[in-house]
């Protein structure tokens, strides 16, 4: 049984353990989102069906990276719990007139993903 954890900002927080237990229930049900946040740092959201949770450290604080790099790694190490993995960056365009920011997603299906190792 998951027990419901919510965030200051009333969002529901999940653990890597709870996403596994979940996967284990319901295989490849599992979508992922990787934002930035407002401060910068990168955070991992999971939907399934229509509830979205946002992976949490077991101190029921929001997991947050500075860098791109761990995440990777961390998605790598687990491509296997879910099913489509989309990160979405900020592309800015270097022109004299760059306009509003754009967002580039990348996506890929999770059984593409391999672990480096």
């Amino acid at each position: 049984m998951l027990e419901v954890r919510t965030s200051q900002r009333g969002e529901t927080l999940i653990t890597i353990q709870e996403v596994r237990h979940l996967a284990g229930i319901f295989p490849s049900a599992l979508d992922v989102e990787v934002h930035r946040d407002d401060e910068k740092f990168w955070i991992v959201r999971f939907r399934m069906g229509q509830k979205e949770y946002i992976l949490s450290t077991v101190r029921g604080a929001v997991r947050r990276w500075r860098q791109l790099d761990p995440v990777v790694d961390f998605l790598c190490a687990h491509h296997r719990d879910f099913r489509r993995v989309r990160i979405h960056s900020a592309l800015r365009v270097l022109s004299p007139d760059p306009g509003p920011e754009r967002t580039f997603v990348l996506e890929w299906e999770a059984a593409e993903l391999k672990s480096a190792d």
